[in-house]
């Protein structure tokens, strides 16, 4: 069942604001948010262009959410037929197209809440699909997507994400493994010390001369130029 509106200030909120009302699998789109939320606080630029929308997903807690579902949309973009598309941990999806640096052109918020039926996940979900805005869309990168099969398609990503193992998502990472989260390498420099990364989940864990510890993604990004974990700003 999806929810279709012409203006809100965010589907996330709509969501959030009527939970109790809304069934597992239940999704809210519109064409314009005038107050997207973004990550820790941060605003969500979009255009009419964007696919927006919150889908309401009920159960326990699914580990790792946000990397999932950045991967989901990664998936579904692919697809449709983009090339090029990455996701950075622990919530974006970048592509790099036309000789041009990597850009942000998707990106997750999830939110967690009691309710009278038990826990529900807000999955939040932005693309820039087309418009005139700051941020690079796929239609500027010669990449056209219908917007309704977008929705469709990363929808059922959402549903595979519901579906799965809640206990299966984080596991140790192995040499060689083709990495999630758009890490360049087993390694990472941190505080200008390289530490081996154990486990990618929405939190990071690293390790350095048997010191484990684990990165908070409300704190720190990844800049993959410079392999790096720096402080937000």
């Amino acid at each position: 069942m999806i929810r279709r509106f012409r203006e809100l200030k965010s589907t996330q909120t709509y969501c959030l604001e009527h939970i109790d009302s809304m069934k597992d699998m239940e999704a809210v789109v519109c064409e314009v948010q005038t107050g997207g939320i973004g990550r820790s606080g941060r605003s969500w630029v979009s255009s009419e262009g964007s696919l927006l929308f919150s889908v309401v997903v009920r159960g326990p807690q699914i580990e790792d959410a946000s990397l999932r579902a950045a991967e989901g949309v990664k998936d579904a973009l692919e697809r449709l037929g983009a090339e090029g598309v990455s996701v950075k941990w622990p919530n974006d999806v970048y592509i790099e197209a036309g000789g041009k640096p990597s850009r942000k052109i998707a990106g997750v918020l999830v939110h967690t809440v009691d309710t009278r039926e038990g826990p529900a996940h807000v999955i939040g979900i932005g693309v820039n699909l087309s418009g005139e805005m700051s941020y690079r869309t796929l239609e500027e990168c010669g990449i056209r997507i219908d917007k309704e099969e977008a929705l469709q398609e990363i929808l059922k990503e959402v549903r595979k994400i519901a579906e799965e193992s809640r206990g299966e998502v984080c596991s140790e990472k192995k040499t060689g493994e083709v990495s999630r989260g758009g890490f360049v390498s087993q390694e990472v420099y941190f505080e200008d010390r390289v530490w081996n990364i154990v486990r990618i989940c929405d939190r990071l864990e690293i390790e350095r001369n048997g010191k484990r510890i684990t990165v908070d993604p409300e704190m720190y990004s990844y800049l993959r130029d410079s392999n790096s974990i720096v402080l937000k700003r």
